[in-house]
């Protein structure tokens, strides 16, 4: 985010955006043997709006880290600024 719109308050502007990656993830269900994922170079991350919460902006950032592997979070303005993610 900006930091114009971090002032403001703003959403960031909705579109793909490029994060750096690097390490692996271990993932292991049951009796499903352990895989050992190694995370791509490029992290593609997705912004789009989000229904307001108490008339407070809200964006929703969707991070494609593997095909096997996306994560959402849902951020919400209060009046003491942009809190961590909430639970949807």
């Amino acid at each position: 985010m900006r930091e114009a719109e971090k002032a403001e308050g703003a959403t960031p502007t909705p579109g793909v955006y490029r994060y750096a990656g690097s390490g692996s993830e271990t993932v292991q269900l049951g009796p499903i043997p352990e895989e050992t994922r190694t995370l791509p170079s490029g992290i593609n991350g997705v912004v789009t709006h989000a229904e307001a919460v108490s008339d407070q902006a809200c964006f929703v950032t969707t991070l494609n880290l593997i095909e096997q592997h996306t994560e959402d979070s849902t951020y919400c303005r209060t009046d003491q600024g942009w809190p961590a993610p909430r639970a949807l």
